[in-house]
């Protein structure tokens, strides 16, 4: 026989997220309440596996990934925690997905609408494979990057200088005037 070791039976590793109100000061708090009534809200999200809480910041250098004690992230205030599953990925293989998310996710990479904490949550667990976290978590920020998206494309449309020759004419003597009707 070999010298093989033996191999250790993988234990699932629960996954937990952590949903908070933003800030501090209760007011968010009222805030999501209201909206939580219309399934959205302003939430920041962290998700614990391995005894610690994941989550992504804006950072001026370096990896915007960064860990603290599960549901105690500084600047907000938890709300609940969403059990999400189990992870088959050993401890090892989770460190080694944390690892690859720091430098996926770089802190100057942070955007409001489309790459913030609650978009990392949802990778890391897909990645983890316990499913998407759930969709009123993201809502607002979907909602709003919606409206910019409509905002940027009919602001693109209306193009100043495409509007310019809709209003001017060239003269025969090459000046430009304006169209009168």
């Amino acid at each position: 026989m070999g010298n093989s070791a033996p191999t250790e039976a993988r234990k699932p590793i629960p996954v937990t997220l952590h949903v908070y109100d933003l800030g501090i000061g209760g007011q968010m708090q009222g805030v999501n309440s209201v909206l939580g009534k219309m399934g959205t809200g302003a939430y920041h999200c962290g998700v614990e596996v391995g005894g610690r809480e994941w989550s992504f910041r804006y950072i001026s250098r370096g990896t915007g990934v960064f860990s603290c004690k599960p549901t105690k992230c500084d600047g907000h205030t938890h709300r609940e925690s969403i059990h999400m599953g189990f992870t088959t990925l050993s401890e090892a293989e989770v460190n080694v997905l944390i690892q690859r998310t720091q430098k996926e996710w770089r802190g100057r990479s942070y955007e409001l609408l489309t790459r913030n904490c609650c978009h990392y949550s949802e990778e890391l667990c897909l990645r983890l494979g316990v499913g998407s976290i759930p969709w009123w978590t993201t809502s607002l920020a979907g909602a709003g990057a919606t409206v910019r998206n409509i905002y940027d494309g009919v602001t693109g449309a209306l193009n100043p200088t495409l509007l310019m020759g809709c209003v001017t004419r060239k003269e025969p003597d090459g000046r430009m005037g304006a169209v009168h009707g």
